[in-house]
């Protein structure tokens, strides 16, 4: 089948009223209807706009709403394009408070050095078991707001090392004194793949700090020429000269010293 095929088909899927019983309205994205379940907020693909294919995302997502009749689905549809709508009042605080949870179960996940599935397949149905327990099915919905699938938490976790590293090197900019050591070690993973890693310490608000700089894999050899190389490319990156760095410490290993 052609991808004009597929486009033109996708187009003919329309949006029809008895979905709302499977806890569906729809939202259109760049030009395109797609289903949108009113429950967890998530979006499906056109070409789920199907019964069946709407009746298994909430046979499979959320049994416990089974019991709801369609006014119930259609007061949530209609508070859920409010949301759209509102970009200062309580639905876009929830939001904004989903989101900072999301944040903080990815914070806790990679601090217990747990695999991010643990979100999804764990802790968010035992919160709403203990939410429908001991306060109802409201509190349940708002935690339906919530996401925390796999790559959700992937690009949290990301996003704050992505946030933490640039903190650093600015910290290391606007200092008064801008110079820096650095720590470096060669490793070998799990995988049999040698890995960098590079630790910093330099001067911040008149104290010695230490952090975590970056860990990267060595591609092509272990030698000193690529371990510099792999040190130099990060330095030049974030606009940082070797002339800053004012100590180097490593293990002694043979390739750490040059040889």
């Amino acid at each position: 089948m052609t991808m004009d095929r597929v486009e033109k088909n996708i187009k003919k899927r329309k949006y029809s009223e008895d979905f709302l019983q499977y806890g569906f309205t729809s939202i259109i994205t760049a030009g395109i209807e797609k289903p949108q379940c009113v429950i967890c907020c998530e979006v499906l693909s056109a070409e789920s706009m199907k019964p069946i294919k709407l009746k298994h995302h909430f046979d499979s997502k959320h049994p416990s709403f089974a019991g709801k009749d369609t006014n119930y689905f259609r007061s949530k549809a209609d508070g859920l394009k409010k949301a759209k709508l509102d970009t200062g009042g309580k639905y876009h605080k929830q939001n904004v408070a989903a989101i900072e949870v999301s944040y903080l179960v990815a914070l806790r996940i990679s601090r217990a050095m747990k695999p991010h599935t643990i979100a999804e397949d764990l802790l968010l149905p035992a919160a709403k078991d203990i939410g429908r327990v001991m306060i109802g099915d409201e509190f349940v919905t708002k935690l339906s707001a919530i996401s925390l699938s796999t790559n959700t938490v992937r690009r949290r976790i990301d996003g704050m090392s992505a946030d933490i590293l640039d903190q650093v090197i600015q910290e290391i900019k606007s200092a008064p004194l801008p110079i820096f050591s650095i720590q470096l070690d060669e490793s070998t993973d799990v995988a049999n793949c040698p890995q960098l890693l590079v630790y910093m310490r330099y001067i911040n608000d008149g104290n010695f700090k230490d952090e975590f700089l970056f860990c990267k894999p060595l591609e092509t050899t272990t030698t000193a020429r690529n371990i510099f190389d792999t040190v130099g490319l990060f330095l030049k990156e974030h606009k940082i000269s070797w002339k800053k760095v004012c100590g180097v410490c490593t293990d002694g290993a043979l390739a750490m010293l040059g040889c």
